[in-house]
Order: structure tokens, then sequence, then C-alpha cells
């Protein structure tokens, strides 16, 4: 039982989701509109109604524009930060993702806004497209996506997830009931695909490792949502394929390392400040991982053709299957190796985070 309103009411307590973003899935009347001599005003006077919009899904894409509402935060401190985006998307994965962010102060399915309702509104669905050419060297999106917002990042680039203490704990419970205690030399979080298969390591490739991992001592778990999970069933991997985006998080972040190529767990793992390693082809690594002070990329560069971006393939996606699995668990083991994370990553004050400047990115290249 608990006190609601002075009077005791039978049952649990609500669960309190703490700071967060409100979200709003449908909305009555419309918001009167400011005459623009009154949005001016607020913006100099830091109580602007900013609004941030993405109209296609995009998991990673979402996480990689978090930090402009810290940016839009330090610039415009009493500002109210919207985020407009797809609720239904991923089965509601992507909106998931801005659950408990102190920056945002309310996500709103994109179908539902009026940009004349807000001070200052930027649509980033197309932000990148023109800037990512083939064999060029472009800024991450991160970088891209601030950028068209006009808020300074203030040198915090790193994505924001945050994680309850109840999903850490489920998480950790996951984890240590599927890994046994004689085991393992660490544990391995592998995304299985991309959503382009430009990006994807191809799944014979994945079996592979899978089975090479375990032979060295190493006890995987492996994501993939679409796929089916008895086609995944090896000795020493737990298949994880039907657990939604935040309890993928919790998991993820009590494993070793994580293994993926250019997809939505590679910036979740940035956000989580983890032991990444990525594998790229047509991406150069520059453009997504830079930012992420502990991801290394393995790469092909004996290939002419790396870094061609968008351009068709005429070589049905060598650069990511001449990506062979010995190769990919040498940089794990070099990943484990370091006893130590480079700061960056979430911290306890949620105003003030550690530093995330964009760095050399390190390459284990094949």
């Amino acid at each position: 039982m608990y006190m609601k309103n002075g009077v005791l009411v039978k049952g649990p307590p609500p669960k309190t989701l703490g700071t967060g973003p409100k979200v709003i899935t449908h909305r009555a009347q419309k918001t009167i509109v400011a005459p623009s001599s009154r949005r001016l005003d607020a913006l100099i006077n830091g109580r602007a109604r900013i609004c941030v919009k993405r109209s296609l899904g995009g998991l990673g894409d979402i996480i990689m524009a978090t930090p402009v509402s810290r940016g839009a935060k330090r610039k415009y401190p009493n500002c109210h930060v919207t985020y407009a985006v797809p609720a239904d998307y991923a089965g509601g994965d992507l909106i998931a993702l801005l659950e408990n962010i102190p920056y945002i102060d309310e996500v709103i399915d994109y179908r539902l806004i009026d940009r004349d309702d807000f001070d200052a509104f930027t649509d980033i669905t197309r932000v990148g497209l023109s800037d990512e050419r083939s064999y060029t060297q472009p800024l991450n999106r991160i970088d891209l996506f601030a950028q068209a917002c006009g808020v300074p990042l203030f040198g915090d680039s790193l994505p924001i997830y945050c994680m309850t203490e109840e999903e850490r704990e489920w998480g950790k419970g996951f984890v240590e009931k599927h890994v046994s205690s004689s085991a393992p030399a660490g544990t391995i979080a592998i995304h299985l695909r991309s959503n382009d298969p430009k990006r994807t390591w191809p799944a014979h490739r994945v079996r592979e490792f899978l089975s090479l991992a375990r032979e060295n001592g190493y006890h995987c778990f492996l994501f993939g949502w679409g796929d089916t999970a008895d086609d995944w069933r090896i000795a020493g991997t737990t298949v994880a394929f039907d657990y939604k985006l935040r309890q993928a998080a919790a998991i993820m972040e009590h494993c070793d390392v994580l293994v993926c190529p250019d997809s939505c767990l590679l910036h979740l793992g940035g956000a989580l400040n983890m032991r990444i390693v990525s594998l790229f082809g047509s991406m150069p690594p520059s453009c997504r991982i830079n930012h992420y002070p502990n991801a290394i990329a393995v790469v092909n560069q004996q290939l002419s053709c790396i870094g061609c971006v968008y351009a068709g393939c005429t070589n049905n996606f060598y650069c990511m299957s001449s990506i062979f699995p010995q190769a990919v668990l040498a940089a794990v083991k070099q990943k484990l190796k370091d006893e130590f994370r480079i700061p960056g990553g979430p911290t306890d004050d949620p105003i003030h985070p550690g530093a995330s400047k964009a760095r050399h990115v390190k390459t284990f290249a094949i």
C-alpha cells in the first residue's frame, strides 16, 4: 500500500522513471504561435522552445542526435527541448532510446507537430546524406547534426543513453545466469547485422567467429531482430533475439566487449562507453566512431574500393566478407588488454559528463 493525495491506496506504488522527457502520442489542440519578436527574445534569454525532428527511422542516427539536447541546454539553460520522431518505429524502440534523458523535455510523434510552435526548429531527416560522398572523409554525424541545429557541443560529443538501476540489475543477472563460472576468457556481445547489407558481416563469418570465440574460452551474446533463433543455437552462445533494445543495452553493458558492424548497437555501445570492435568497409570509420574513445575499427585496407560509401557495389560486398574471424578475435584480445577504459562515458553528473573530443580512429588493418 502507498499514500496518494492523503489516501491509502492498495497495491504497489507506481514506478518512478526519474527525470526524463514527457512522451506525447496525441495532441488535442494546437499551441499558439509566438510572434517573431517574442521568438528572438526567447532565444536571447535562453527560454526558447527548440525542436529536433527526424521523420524517418534510424536507431543509430537518433542516438547520434542526442548530444544536441545537451548542447542546447548549455547554450540556452532555460530552453524547452522537444524531439519529434516516429513513435511506432521498431515497435517503439526508437522512442524508448530517449527515455530518462534529462536534457529532453518532450518526445512527440513527428506527425503531430507544427514547426511554427517552436522558436528554433531543425529537421535532421536528410542531414549527412549530401556530405557523405565516396572516397572522402566526411564529418561524424554527431557533428553534422549539431551543425544543422546550430548548437555547439562544448567538447561533449558522446551520445546519451540513460539506463535505470532496475535495467542495470536485470542485465547483470541475465549475464550471470548464462555464463558458467568456470568459463570464460571474457564475454562478447555481438550484433548480427546492420540494416544495410553493405555494412553487414556475412552470416557465415559470424558463425565462424562464434565457434572460434568458444574455442578460445569466450561466451557470446548474440543480438539480432527479425532472425530465427533456432538457426543460431551454437554452443557457447546465448541468443538474445527476443529482447527489446533497452533490454539489449542492459545485457551489453555487462559484457566485456562489443563486436558489431556499423549498426544501432555500435552507437548504443558508444553511449555506454563500451570497448568496441567495429567492422567497416564502405563507410570510413572516422565518420562513425571517432567520438567513441574505446572503439577500434577492423578494415580490409588492401582493397582499392574501401570507402565507397553509398556507391553501388560490384564486388558482392567483399570488403565485409573478407574480414576473417581470426582478425576480429585478435582485435578483441587487443581491446581486452586495456586494463582501464578511456574516460568519456556516462558519469554520475548528467549535466557535466566527461568530455569526448574527436580523435584519430584506431584501426586494426588486415
